[in-house]
């Protein structure tokens, strides 16, 4: 029976008799027969209930099979306009006891035996619901035009499938059978059976009633395999939670088994009760909308539900402990996102289970507290990611969840369930998770996790709780490398200390640290790696030590706020994108060891006006054939030629006019650029003593007026 979206309703009026009925007290029962006038003058309707019996039968007395309502049946009044109607008959229980809820809902799945007229039947598509439609068309409602008696049953009784009810008779009288026979006007409301349900839905306010007859579905044994030819119509499904082998003798159908001979899967007589969603039992079925997973199911297999592109709606029980590969791959309407971490959503939990990372180069995270499940491969290959925090509420946690994340140092896994697949790098050591989660090998120093591998000892970031810190002047003592992404992302971080013991600064060690101004990298740090310091928009000053033998690129890309800069003679090269995207860079010192800028290393440099070259214009002429592309920038920049020349005398020459600067001998100081309200002044440091030209280094500093 294929699902349609109702046309739009003309306004209705419902009426709604109730009949309760207590199972272990006295059967009593209610009518509330009355007029309802439509406030749009649209008519009226009108039934009233007939009252049979009058028996009071304990139900711990009862056995399956025993009768325990007589006839029920309704009129519908003279002047009453024409109807519509339903009748909801479902059992409830306030029993908290274990087990009784479970029996109410078995007692549930069984039909209630039904009248029949010569021109109406009960269709039971919907579970505990049954629409009174023509006998010649099923999904066409029957209209009540004529003042004369409907039966809806002869009686109620025990259903005769139980074989458990002894266990919980003690409890029975707690459980209540719940009638109401409800009518809706029929003028100006579709006669179709889907629509109808959502006009009686849409005005009762009620959460729809979803179809749950076993004959939509396949089976193979405890373990629902898809749905039926019909069943691939429908938008919206309740899986059910048991259901019947019609010969167990027979082979494999849509109701029965390929096992049905099997004893250990029945539960009663030749009835199923299922657990388990197969393997890619709805993988593809683009018509469903919402679907309703019964309790006692335990399990979702891999691809059981992939690419259903248009379920919007899903119910998942908290018995389900196991979900499979791939379960939900492509079901975008169920995805919830919450910063870089997309769930899928369930009715009762829009954080159910993890899906994925929306962003590879996530550096931290943690997980949203309702969240059960991390589904396969969430953060696989997250090399940035360094931490993570797992609720306690997690239940699983998928094959390669955290595959690749090789810089996963800080881990606060408050499930207990293991990371499968989990390993880390550090420097040449792979370590490889296990359940004490690294806690052997890396520690916790004050504000710090570090690790020691023989004569290295690395600085891995803050432990958690310190990563909003404004500044780091605690180093622990002997760190010898700042590691990958170490305080990448730390944007309070303000001021920073690099202690003397320290030879390399990882990659992104102190990327977008964006409240970081300055940084005084000390002398004998040897390695300053790919995009150590990138993004950091509010460092305006750095100084790199003649140590430093080895800048990777990407090093100070977007560093916004930065002025000036001196390349160390150390290097021989500029890499791509170093300063790239630098804007307010003013002003570069070079040495003549420099042979080869790469490409883009000054790319968008657009305020860079001086270039401090320490060597000839010969010598500048060399590098500049082997500066790359994009990089005009700096070739158009005012070019200062700072040396020694053969007398041994220091020499300042402007590039565009071969000119000499003035140049103070005695203090070997120069004054560059002297305008009105600034002057940039050279000065050159003898690093062997004065007079050893061979060694020296040229510093310049910008004076305001």
């Amino acid at each position: 029976m294929t699902k349609r979206k109702s046309s739009v309703i003309l306004p209705v009026v419902l009426i709604v008799l109730s009949i309760c009925v207590i199972l272990g007290t006295t059967l009593a029962y209610f009518t509330d027969t009355r007029d309802t006038t439509n406030p749009v003058n649209f008519g009226k309707i009108e039934i009233s209930v007939n009252e049979p019996f009058e028996e009071t039968i304990p139900i711990k007395n009862a056995l399956p099979g025993d009768k325990i309502v007589d006839k029920i049946s309704f009129t519908k009044a003279i002047d009453s306009e024409d109807m519509y109607v339903r009748v909801k008959a479902v059992y409830e229980t306030t029993s908290t006891v274990p087990g009784v809820q479970d029996l109410v809902d078995e007692i549930n799945t069984y039909s209630i035996d039904l009248a029949t007229g010569a021109d109406y039947v009960w269709d039971t598509s919907y579970i505990n619901y049954y629409y009174l439609v023509t006998a010649s068309n099923a999904d066409t409602l029957y209209n009540v035009t004529e003042p004369s008696e409907i039966v809806f049953t002869d009686e109620i009784s025990i259903p005769r499938e139980l074989r458990q009810l002894d266990n919980y008779a003690q409890y029975m009288e707690t459980i209540s059978l719940k009638i109401e026979i409800q009518a809706i006007q029929s003028q100006g409301v579709s006669s179709t059976l889907t629509d109808v349900n959502d006009a009686f839905s849409e005005t009762l306010g009620e959460a729809e009633i979803l179809p749950t007859n076993p004959s939509y579905f396949t089976f193979d044994g405890s373990i629902v395999t898809g749905l039926t030819e019909e069943g691939k119509a429908l938008s919206k499904i309740i899986i059910p939670s048991s259901y019947s082998v019609v010969d167990s003798s027979q082979p494999s159908n849509a109701y029965g088994p390929s096992n049905a001979g099997s004893s250990s899967i029945y539960t009663y007589g030749n009835e199923f009760q299922v657990t388990s969603i197969g393997n890619d039992a709805f993988i593809g079925c683009s018509n469903l909308t919402s679907i309703t997973i019964p309790n006692g199911i335990t399990s979702i297999g891999d691809r059981a539900f992939s690419n259903c592109s248009s379920l919007t709606s899903i119910t998942i029980p908290d018995c389900v402990m196991y979900i499979g590969f791939s379960a939900f791959h492509g079901c975008t309407g169920l995805e919830k996102t919450e910063g870089n971490l997309i769930y899928i959503s369930t009715t009762d939990n829009e954080y159910f289970a993890l899906l994925r990372t929306s962003n590879e180069r996530v550096t931290s995270e943690t997980i949203n507290n309702n969240c059960k499940f991390i589904f396969d491969y969430a953060f696989n290959l997250c090399r940035k990611l360094t931490s993570i925090t797992i609720p306690s509420g997690v239940i699983s946690i998928g094959n390669n969840a955290f595959g690749g994340c090789d810089q996963l140092v800080q881990i606060r896994n408050l499930s207990g369930q293991t990371m499968q697949g989990l390993t880390i790098n550090v420097g040449q050591e792979v370590l490889t998770n296990s359940e004490d989660t690294f806690t052997n090998v890396l520690k916790e120093e004050g504000r710090y996790i570090t690790y020691q591998v023989d004569s290295k000892k690395y600085l891995m970031g803050f432990i958690f709780d310190s990563r909003n810190a404004t500044s780091v002047n605690d180093i622990p003592a002997g760190v010898t490398d700042i590691y990958n992404y170490a305080f990448e992302g730390c944007t309070n971080l303000k001021s920073v200390t690099i202690p003397a013991s320290v030879r390399s600064i990882g990659s992104t060690a102190f990327a977008t640290c964006t409240g970081l101004s300055s940084i005084d990298i000390p002398e004998g740090v040897i390695t300053i790696k790919n995009a150590a310091f990138m993004g950091c928009s509010n460092l305006k000053s750095v100084n790199i030590p003649d140590s430093v033998s080895s800048i990777s690129i990407q090093a100070f890309e977007s560093c916004s706020s930065l002025t000036s800069v001196k390349i160390p003679e150390s290097l021989t090269r500029v890499v791509e994108n170093l300063f790239k995207g630098c804007k307010n860079l003013e002003s570069i010192t070079i040495p003549s060891s420099i042979t080869r800028i790469n490409e883009s290393a000054f790319r968008a440099c657009i305020n860079l006006k001086s270039v401090y070259y320490i060597g000839t214009s010969t010598q500048w002429t060399t590098l500049n054939s082997n500066i790359a592309s994009n990089n005009t920038t700096l070739t158009n920049a005012d070019r200062y030629y700072i040396y020694f020349d053969e007398s041994n005398e220091l020499v300042v020459a402007v590039d565009n006019a071969g000119e000499e600067v003035a140049v103070d001998s005695s203090a070997y100081t120069a004054v560059i650029n002297d305008s009105d309200d600034s002057k940039i002044v050279a000065t050159v440091t003898f690093l062997n003593g004065e007079g050893d030209e061979d060694n020296y280094r040229v510093t310049t500093t910008k004076v305001l007026a």
